[in-house]
Order: C-alpha cells, then sequence, then structure tokens
C-alpha cells in the first residue's frame, strides 16, 4: 500500500509537469520579420491576425500578412501623405495623418474616409498616435515642435457619435503614445521631450483632469507603448534600445533590449495575445517576440 502512494505521487506530479506552461521552452529573442523600411510606426493588428504598419518616411502603409511584407496604401493624391499611429476599430484601420494633419479611417479595401480633420477651422499640426475608449469616443495626441521648452503639444478628443473635436490638453512637450489603462482607466500619455510619461483621470464626459507623472525615463523619449492584461504598460524608449514594462503604481518591473536602440512602437497579437511586434527605426524593420503575459 504504502508503494502505491508513493508511485501515484510521481505519476501525479510527471502529469503536473506535462501540464503546465513550459515558459522555459519558449523562446523570448526577437524575430525580425521584415526590413528595408523606412521609419516603421504604429503597429495595428487585424482580426485576422495581419500586422499594419506606417512606414513613415517612405509614405506608405505596409501589411506583413502570412509571412510576406506587401504594400497596403499608397498616396494618390495629395489628399494625404504620410501616417504615423494607428489602430484597429470595428474592422476600420484609423490612422493618424500627420503630413496635411488629419485622422483617416480606412477599410481593408483601401478606401479612405477623413474621420476628422480640422479644430477651430485649422487643421491639426502633426497627429502622431490614438486609442479609443470602450464607448468608441477616440483620443489623440497632436505634437508641433520638438523640445522640453517647445509646450505647444496638444491631446484631442473625437466624441463618439457627433465627431466633436475637443480639446482636452494642450501645453505638453512633444505629446506622443497615448493609451488608456485597462485596470484603472487612466489615460496615459507619452511626454517624449521630457522624457516621461503622464497619467490623467478621464471624467464621465471624456475630458481629462489630474495630470501627474506615471514614470520618468530619462536618456531617450518615451514613444509608442501598450499594456498587457494586468495593466502593466510596454513603453518603448526611442534613443536607447529599451523596453520597459512599468507597472500600474509607475514602477520599472523589467527592460527588455530590442534589435535597435530606435525603437517607436509596440503592439500585442497572436492567438493567445502573447506575441510582442515591435517597430524599429535603427535597423528599420519589423520584429516579434513571445510574451509571458497576454495583451490587452
Amino acid at each position: 500500500m504504502k508503494k502505491y502512494s508513493v508511485l501515484a505521487i510521481i505519476i501525479t506530479l510527471f502529469c503536473i509537469n506535462c501540464n503546465s506552461d513550459n515558459s522555459e521552452n519558449i523562446s523570448f529573442e526577437w524575430e525580425k520579420l521584415c526590413d528595408g523600411l523606412d521609419f516603421p510606426e504604429g503597429p495595428a493588428i487585424s482580426d485576422n491576425g495581419d500586422v499594419y504598419f506606417s512606414n513613415c518616411h517612405g509614405g506608405w502603409i505596409g501589411v506583413y500578412s502570412n509571412g510576406k511584407l506587401d504594400t497596403f496604401l499608397i498616396p494618390e493624391d495629395d489628399s494625404w501623405e504620410r501616417t504615423n499611429g494607428m489602430v484597429f476599430k470595428d474592422g476600420f484601420l484609423y490612422a493618424c495623418e500627420y503630413g496635411v494633419g488629419k485622422i483617416m479611417k480606412i477599410d481593408l479595401d483601401g478606401n479612405i474616409e477623413d474621420y476628422v480633420t480640422q479644430y477651430n477651422g485649422k487643421l491639426f499640426n502633426r497627429p502622431n498616435d490614438l486609442i479609443f475608449d470602450s464607448e468608441g469616443n477616440l483620443y489623440f495626441t497632436d505634437p508641433k515642435n520638438w523640445g522640453p521648452d517647445k509646450l505647444d503639444g496638444r491631446v484631442f478628443l473625437v466624441r463618439k457619435d457627433t465627431r466633436e473635436v475637443v480639446l482636452i490638453q494642450e501645453g505638453l512637450a512633444f505629446p506622443n503614445g497615448i493609451g488608456i489603462n485597462p485596470i484603472n482607466g487612466k489615460l496615459i500619455v507619452a511626454e517624449s521631450a521630457k522624457s516621461r510619461v503622464l497619467s490623467f483621470d478621464i471624467a464621465e464626459d471624456g475630458t481629462i483632469t489630474n495630470k501627474q507623472v506615471f514614470v520618468e525615463l530619462p536618456g531617450a523619449d518615451p514613444d509608442g507603448f501598450n499594456f498587457d492584461i494586468k495593466g502593466n504598460c510596454y513603453i518603448t524608449h526611442h534613443g536607447t534600445g529599451k523596453l520597459f514594462i512599468v507597472d500600474i503604481s509607475g514602477n520599472i518591473l523589467e527592460t527588455i533590449e530590442t534589435p535597435g536602440i530606435k525603437p517607436t512602437n509596440i503592439e500585442f497579437g497572436g492567438k493567445d495575445m502573447k506575441t510582442l511586434y515591435l517597430t524599429e527605426c535603427e535597423t528599420n524593420a519589423l520584429y516579434k517576440r513571445n510574451n509571458k503575459v497576454k495583451g490587452l
């Protein structure tokens, strides 16, 4: 009876080990998917898992699908020039267009609609990045000049039903990446020229209050970022070649080296949402890497 009990314990432990997450067997190295780009930015994942991204200085939008790079959209006239941050919402690709100064809504056949084009009768400066809240309202950053003393950057809200454009924050030094933390609901904005990331409370009407410093990241520019399901923020640091993982309280949990010193943005994808897609501008390439925690 005693021998049988020991054997049963051994079998049980073996089964537990077989069914556990063998993360030690998973590679967490960066894998290059494609290169030869020209300042890639704004990765966005479609419903079928294709990776769309802005080729900023090249002036076209690319797509990585089924292991191949292709061109998705090229300007055919002067209605748009260059895109930056992008996001999918309800099957449409929304893109910050910083050449002309507007937000575009694009279907997967490449048809373009101007979502919003101006505020108080004037075109936007250089729309950079964007995010939707759970109600379908859009937030985006609109920097102008770069420098810690160039306080001409803005953040806008676009109301879902009316497309009313509301200026909700101004006086920022090159606002860049933007997102909403899934745990506490705070709006997070990278203020690149001051090497820091800010947080705001979102009021019921969509406006923001209580500006605070979320995390200081000296030495380079905090750029695009994204969240995992725990509310940890994955922040690219353009100029040091690092990806910072920062918890909900602003503490740095981990620092990951990127393949070049100019990472620009990050996005979660894959069937289990545990794949990180990275755009990087020193090597001008798109990469992916496995992650231990699921993305939002």
